[in-house]
């Protein structure tokens, strides 16, 4: 009888160190991600939003949906102390004790079935911080909300467009006009710029900027994306629907030209913004910071696609994609590979317990 209790005793053990060891890479079970404010999200979307906020643990950013059905959102002073409340009461941003990306996303749909979306991060909250980076995806996720009412494809943008707006080059045109490839390949250009030339460049091309946020942007997007005082750099702003392109100049460079060489360089990257021509804008910018400068110093294959160049640059970052793409696998396995060791060391566990008992029952025979 004693021996068949033991048994039971051990299953119970491995099926508990299995319920453990299956637990989401990297989660902390109590964080809830999701915050259904209104009571109104059907458990299939409460899944589904839920999955999103996993699929961002893995890559170790916290992901935090807070959706409600209210007339409209409250004011952005009280939104951001309850981002304050609820990073104190949950512990938002550290992940398995190390700090990390945190994101809130609050995303309102009133009752004429309108979206409003803001979208924040624990870093300006606690430094008091604007950053246009966010403000720009959280115009675009609401876009998405507004025109197809697709809760999930505009939760996932914020999962996966946040870390797109690190490239110094980013766009929200349509995939036909301006292809992620050549985004990514000219960003590398950038990059290789800035090392060289030690000058900073961030271009961003927008499908339809509103007319008043022209202006703002331009002044002040630069700045509030980790740009330091002082520092070297061009900002470029296009917008398709107002057909405009902005440039700014920081530290020595805006010594460097006056405003009527500024006037025709925007002239000059207009008519390529015209042709959606991402490369020659971005050349003509480089020959004009220096016109002695071997462009691009990225040199690529131009005889089997013109417009999408294969570098090795290129291949390095589809190698990227793919193990970031991959990271989702490895989750599992460690889920799996945890489950078997679990599962051999119950077994032998068993095992020396059952040897143990039958000699304890054969001593007491002798």
């Amino acid at each position: 009888m004693k021996k068949y209790k033991l048994f039971y005793q051990t299953i119970l053990l491995i099926m508990l160190l299995f319920g453990f060891s299956t637990l989401p890479y990297g989660a902390d079970i109590k964080k809830p991600y999701i915050h259904d404010k209104s009571n109104t999200l059907t458990e299939e979307e409460k899944q589904t939003l839920y999955q999103i906020s996993e699929e961002a643990l893995i890559i170790k950013k916290d992901l935090v949906i807070i959706y409600s059905n209210w007339d409209n959102l409250p004011s952005q002073p009280e939104l951001r102390q309850e981002v304050v409340e609820l990073i104190k009461k949950y512990d938002y941003g550290k992940i398995d004790g190390s700090n990390a990306l945190c994101f809130f996303a609050f995303i309102n749909q009133n009752r004429q079935g309108e979206y409003n979306v803001y979208l924040t991060s624990k870093f300006e909250v606690e430094q008091d911080y604007f950053l246009y980076s966010l403000f720009d995806l959280q115009q675009r996720a609401q876009d998405i909300l507004n025109q197809t009412g697709d809760l999930k494809k505009a939760c996932q943008a914020i999962k996966d467009l946040e870390i797109t707006y690190l490239y110094p080059v980013t766009s929200d045109l349509d995939e036909s006009k301006l292809s992620d490839r050549m985004i990514k390949d000219i960003s590398f250009e950038l990059t290789e710029w800035e090392v060289q030339k030690n000058q900073r460049i961030h271009l961003l091309w927008k499908a339809n900027l509103r007319e008043d946020l022209f202006e703002e942007y331009l002044e002040n997007y630069f700045p509030s994306i980790t740009y330091q005082l002082g520092e070297n750099g061009v900002f470029v702003l296009c917008d398709e629907q107002t057909g405009r392109v902005g440039v700014r100049m920081y530290g020595d460079l805006a010594d460097q030209f006056n405003p009527k060489q500024i006037k025709k360089l925007e002239q000059s990257l207009n008519k390529h913004r015209k042709n959606l021509d991402l490369e020659e804008m971005v050349y003509t910018l480089e020959r004009f910071l220096d016109p002695a400068a071997d462009v691009p110093l990225l040199k690529r294959n131009m005889e089997i696609e013109p417009k999408m160049p294969k570098t090795e640059i290129k291949i390095d970052y589809e190698k990227g994609e793919e193990l970031w793409q991959s990271m989702n696998w490895k989750a599992l396995a460690f889920q799996i590979l945890a489950f078997v060791g679990v599962l051999i060391l119950g077994l032998i566990g068993f095992i020396i317990l059952v040897i143990i008992v039958e000699r304890k029952r054969q001593r007491k025979n002798h």
